[in-house]
């Protein structure tokens, strides 16, 4: 076991500038809304997922056995959107927020 002294010790020691590089890379890339616009996106590409299995089962084009498929393609696009979010947000912020103009 870690003694608590210790760990003081070795958190004392992170330098101010670590600790401002971190601070900012977590509000450069979470953001105050990244888990809830991560979370929403998730929900909306698997409805988006399952919505598209059931038309093309609806016009059989597919078969019910392929819904797994359907769910990793969606499971496969939910791992995607947190590492996508910091490009998104950039591209977002150019031109400017035209609502303030």
């Amino acid at each position: 076991m870690i003694n608590e002294g210790v760990i003081k010790k070795l958190s004392s020691t992170e330098k101010p500038l670590d600790k401002a590089l971190h601070n900012r890379y977590n509000s450069m890339v979470c953001g105050p809304f990244f888990f809830t616009t991560v979370l929403c996106a998730g929900a909306m590409v698997l409805v988006y997922e399952l919505t598209v299995f059931g038309v093309a089962l609806f016009v059989e084009q597919t078969y019910a056995a392929r819904v797994t498929v359907a769910l990793i393609t969606a499971g496969l696009s939910c791992l995607a959107i947190p590492l996508l979010y910091p490009i998104l947000v950039s591209i977002g912020k150019i031109g400017g927020e035209t609502w303030k103009e």
